[in-house]
């Protein structure tokens, strides 16, 4: 299940070829999903997918946005196929901070980190507009300290409104051009900086059946 076929696509594709695997494309845009007491329907303008649907067992979701990968995921499972990645996973994924708590919990190392969830403007009942920078400012430096923070968007995407704060000055300037959004609707994520040693690394994880991970 795809938006549009990239590099990534062809590469599944050939591999499916490869290794003998039945692959079907399922579409994720242009396309009405229909529930009722009588079943289901799932379809574009000029095709119903139902029969399609029927005779998948497992449905690899490689739709580009965390909120359609979420939709996609849930409706799948609901369908009672077998989805990677499942929605529990898409789910933690989708915000910074609760990745972040999986790996701590599990005794990976992480950055130093402060979850806030509150916005840098309040509006309040009565239409009064409430600051909030400098108390968010203090709760990340009573955490972090005074020295250089990383403010992220906690459901942010490739890199979008992720700011460095070398001073309190700056930290207050970013926490004030800093708005919630549809996909990033409440709260920061503040790190302390770590400088870059070489280069971004990419970790995948390889299970076969009857061995372990590696």
């Amino acid at each position: 299940m795809y938006e549009s076929a990239d590099t990534d696509e062809m590469g599944i594709r050939l591999t499916a070829e490869e290794m003998g695997v039945d692959l079907v494309y399922i579409p994720f845009r242009k396309i009405s999903v229909s529930i009722s007491n009588d079943g289901y329907q799932f379809k574009t303008k000029g095709r119903h997918l139902e029969k399609t649907l029927e005779g998948v067992n497992t449905v690899l979701n490689r739709m580009q946005s965390k909120n359609a990968r979420l939709y996609a995921s849930s409706i799948m499972e609901g369908l009672g196929k077998y989805v990677l990645n499942p929605l529990t996973l898409e789910y933690l994924c989708f915000s910074k901070f609760r990745s972040l708590v999986e790996l701590w919990k599990r005794g990976i190392r992480i950055p130093s980190t402060v979850f806030i969830p509150l916005d840098a403007h309040d509006i309040t009942t009565s239409g009064r507009q409430l600051n909030n920078t400098e108390a968010i400012a203090d709760l990340i430096q009573d955490s972090l300290g005074e020295g250089d923070i990383v403010l992220k968007p906690d459901a942010g995407t490739h890199g979008r409104d992720v700011r460095l704060s070398r001073d309190r000055k700056t930290l207050i300037n970013n926490l004030t051009i800093s708005n919630p959004s549809i996909i990033n609707p409440i709260g920061f994520v503040a790190q302390e900086f770590i400088e870059k040693w070489f280069y971004d690394l990419r970790i995948i994880v390889a299970k076969e059946r009857g061995k372990p991970p590696y």
